[in-house]
């Protein structure tokens, strides 16, 4: 199983939701959309890298990003600051011009994207983790000097991979 929301990981949500997946499916597993990111982001800069988060303000507030990664020393996490988190924020979900109400993505919310995405390049960022579902609808690969992390993807190959596995057994 998975859960394709980046703050659906923060632990108040996500353990209640693996707690009675467990409990009521004890033969499925239930990937953890953070975990596998973090996980990728450190094989991709096993050295240790610095890096960005683009999110949403209640990603940011409730810190799964900050919480997995004490796991992984190696990588340090760039977050924008709160007015950062704002312009994001409100590029996702603005009723005039954000992702979720315009399509195809605004030039207003993708050049907020940029900028903000830009600012954590310029704090020292490696590459950028996209930590809302919405966000790879306006950002991709070679948009930013960095590369771009998008976690929908890496949690599809992690459940293409549990699929593959489980087949092998």
């Amino acid at each position: 199983m998975v859960i394709p929301c980046n703050t659906a990981h923060a632990s108040p949500i996500y353990d209640v939701l693996r707690e009675k997946a467990t409990r009521s499916h004890p033969d499925v597993q239930l990937l953890n959309m953070i975990l596998e990111t973090c996980g990728t982001v450190s094989s991709m800069f096993p050295n240790g890298a610095r890096i960005g988060l683009l999110a949403t303000k209640g990603t940011h507030a409730v810190g799964v990003y900050r919480h997995y990664f004490e796991q992984y020393p190696n990588l340090e996490l760039l977050e924008p600051d709160a007015s950062g988190q704002e312009r994001v924020h409100q590029a996702i979900y603005d009723t005039t011009y954000g992702i979720k109400a315009v399509f195809p993505v605004s030039q207003k919310a993708l050049a907020v994207l940029l900028r903000e995405g830009k600012h954590l390049v310029e704090r020292g960022a490696d590459a950028i983790i996209l930590g809302c579902t919405e966000l790879p609808l306006a950002l991709h690969e070679g948009v930013l000097p960095c590369p771009l992390v998008d976690p929908t993807t890496i949690l599809a190959r992690a459940a293409l991979g549990a699929i593959a596995l489980d087949k092998l057994r």
